[in-house]
């Protein structure tokens, strides 16, 4: 028993050293460093380094990331002949100073030339309204033998192309010339703005009938014009894609653009059987029936009952009913394909109510017969026989009376018509009896 609990306790020690020493190793975790090792080969100056501003020693280690900047000083009569890094030759460098970020373990060697000379190689880029400016976009300094022609090679630059029947060495139009010993040589390299085309392509619209591409040449960075708005039959101009910038102008290679366009659909709605009205709003503001709308865009339909009495009944698309839409006053209808939207309303007032007593009255009498007790409000009213009975209807809206007068013995009753419902009853039985002498 007392084996396992040593055993027990030396691994639980053990267990706890691997935590702390990995703990440790957290907090004191470093940025990784690499030696950086220079100096120069043979004679003709010096050569020191530094990084983020201070100098360093050669073997001094560098930070991973970091960039080493190396500074060259010629002595008399010398100048940078050639850089190395890790014994390779640096192409084209002949400059007094030459950076590296540091990726790794980095050796950095100078060498220097007698007899040498320095000289300024320009380079300018053509101004948008023509012409070369003043002073040049970029400027570089290189070394070289005196007496010898001055090495440079052109840049590239997007949206410019390199011409070199415009270079000039030593102020004289020339693609060669030699380096002077006094380091007054200069090398201009001229750079002129492309010529680029740039086609709207229409998709299927035209601009005032033309259906041809237009196309629009200009050089790199100078206004371009965009044509006027295409037109296409039931379609819409939503604008080119891919999208223009704000202030356009000639990019740096040739481009196209292209009409992007929406589907335009006839919208038709109205009222199925009166009782009501319906209205329709795009964006906000009313349309009318048989407009046409771009796709994807939302009609708001308003249905109005007309009155108390009434309330919508069902919505319909082209005669099928619109589930979705119910019976609310409005519905939201999204833009896919031509549209025939109807709204129905339906009586929702009282039902129509009659009083049916049945009455007895003398031929030439006159009555008043209080007939309609509930109902819309608005009704016809017509004898079953005509040449027995006269109606005057004038208060039977506003009160449900008829007045009644008879003018031959005879038996019938009165239909009465609900206009707003449509339902139909009869009166109770009206007897007349002839005259009494």
């Amino acid at each position: 028993m007392e084996r396992k609990i040593k055993i027990f306790s030396f691994a639980a020690i053990l267990m706890l050293a691997v935590v702390v020493i990995g703990c440790k190793h957290n907090v004191n975790n470093k940025p990784e460093t690499f030696t950086v090792t220079f100096g120069v080969e043979g004679v003709g100056g010096t050569l020191k380094a530094t990084v983020d501003g201070s100098e360093i020693n050669s073997g001094n280690k560098v930070e991973h990331g970091k960039t080493v900047t190396f500074t060259a000083t010629p002595d008399a009569g010398y100048t940078v002949k050639e850089w190395k890094a890790d014994g390779s030759a640096v192409t084209g460098s002949t400059s007094n100073t030459y950076t590296c970020t540091v990726t790794k373990a980095l050796t950095v060697k100078v060498s220097f030339l007698a007899g040498g000379a320095s000289y300024t190689v320009k380079h300018y880029q053509e101004k948008i309204e023509g012409g070369y400016p003043a002073e040049p976009a970029e400027s570089e300094n290189q070394n070289g033998t005196v007496g010898a022609n001055a090495a440079y090679t052109a840049k590239t630059y997007e949206g410019f192309t390199y011409q070199p029947t415009l270079t000039k060495v030593n102020n004289t139009v020339q693609t060669d010339g030699t380096i002077n010993a006094d380091s007054s040589t200069v090398v201009e390299l001229y750079y002129e703005r492309n010529t680029v085309n740039v086609t709207f392509k229409l998709a299927g619209g035209n601009i005032a009938g033309n259906a041809a591409d237009v196309v629009k040449s200009g050089k790199y960075g100078t206004a371009l014009e965009v044509p006027a708005d295409p037109v296409k039959a039931d379609s819409v101009f939503k604008g080119w894609t891919p999208a223009l910038p704000s202030t356009p102008v000639f990019p740096a290679a040739n481009a196209e653009y292209t009409a992007n366009w929406a589907l335009l659909y006839t919208i038709n709605f109205g009222v199925d059987g009166g009782h009501g009205t319906l209205t329709a709003k795009v964006d906000g503001s009313g349309i009318g029936s048989g407009n046409k709308v771009e796709q994807g865009k939302t009609v708001v339909f308003t249905a109005t009952p007309a009155g108390a009495n009434f309330a919508v009944d069902k919505w319909t698309n082209g005669g099928s009913d619109i589930p979705e839409a119910g019976a609310n006053e409005t519905y939201n209808h999204t833009v896919t394909a031509d549209a025939n939207i109807k709204v129905k309303f339906k009586y929702a007032g009282a039902n129509l109510t009659l009083d049916k007593r049945s009455v007895t009255k003398n031929k030439g009498e006159t009555f008043l017969y209080r007939l309609v007790t509930a109902g819309s409000g608005s009704y016809t009213a017509v004898p079953e026989q005509a040449d027995i009975i006269t109606l005057d209807t004038s208060n039977l809206n506003s009160h449900g009376n008829i007045t009644v007068t008879c003018i031959n013995a005879g038996v019938t009753k009165i239909r009465i018509t609900d206009t707003s419902s449509g339902q139909t009853a009869l009166s109770g039985t009206i007897t007349v009896t002839p005259a009494v002498v």
